[in-house]
């Protein structure tokens, strides 16, 4: 079955409160839930950390 570009419609163009909210969602996904940096890439949300954070030493208080 051929697609026939002729019949297709032009994509429809985003209002800009769908820009902004699709903005806002970005950023979000790119918040470190730790230190609450925007990196430049997407957080696992395995972990919720950025790379940073994750090979960050830990420290053991004493109880």
């Amino acid at each position: 079955m051929a697609l026939r570009l002729d019949l297709a419609k032009p994509s429809r163009v985003p209002s800009p409160a769908q820009l902004n909210a699709l903005d806002k969602a970005m950023i979000a996904r790119r918040r470190c839930h730790q230190c609450k940096t925007v990196a430049d890439y997407c957080i696992p949300t395995s972990d919720g950390r950025c790379v940073d954070c994750m090979t960050a030493p830990t420290w053991q208080t004493a109880a």
